[in-house]
């Protein structure tokens, strides 16, 4: 009945009587009986898999049920009502494929992260970044040397300190809204941390 029921879904199943996690991690995994598959979850955790787990078993009392969703649990299924295997399966499915895309965004990020702050430590010009509010949120090893300030001191502080000159500010600042941005090349004068222009 488990077989049939979960076949309802995209997915066809694949009975095991062990996860061979070690070979190919499944899409999702279907315990039959409880209590809650201790041998698969520290599997799971132990190779860092994002896999749905679905208990389906007998009634279990609040307390089980309970202990088995904190030990990692995602969905525990009565055998009576063993029709809500297909849909819970598609359901954990989906919220997995979710997840998983939002560790690739987050991994994407930290590493175009990593590249500029290898790029901008590299250069041999200031490099500051800016907010809304023209406070500064970055400022590479150069702008220390140039503006004679600390980076770390830099960091909040605003961009007038250093770049007093408004009217050149205003020409390299990104356009409001959805406005196209084009690249723009101004003279500006700075300010070192002692006042001596640049």
């Amino acid at each position: 009945v488990m077989y049939s029921e979960s076949r309802c879904g995209s997915h066809a199943p694949k009975t095991s009587r062990t996860p061979a996690l070690s070979r190919s991690a499944p899409l999702a995994m279907i315990l039959s009986s409880a209590p809650p598959a201790r041998k698969p979850l520290p599997l799971l955790k132990e190779k860092e898999l994002d896999i749905p787990l679905i208990i389906v078993s007998d009634p279990l009392g609040d307390e089980t049920a309970v202990r088995a969703i904190k030990a990692g649990v995602d969905d525990l299924i009565s055998r009576d009502a063993i029709g809500r295997l297909a849909p819970t399966v598609e359901r954990e499915l989906h919220e997995a494929q979710i997840r998983h895309e939002r560790r690739q965004a987050r991994r994407a990020l930290r590493e175009s992260e990593a590249r500029f702050r290898a790029l901008a430590e590299a250069a041999q010009d200031a490099i500051l970044m800016v907010d809304d509010a023209s406070n500064i949120l970055f400022a590479n090893s150069a702008s220390e040397r140039i503006f004679g300030s600390p980076t770390a001191a830099m960091i909040g502080q605003p961009l007038t300190l250093f770049i007093p000159d408004e009217r050149g500010r205003s020409r390299l600042s990104t356009p409001p809204g959805n406005a196209a941005y084009e690249p723009s090349v101004a003279e500006l004068v700075g300010r070192r941390a002692g006042g001596q222009e640049i």
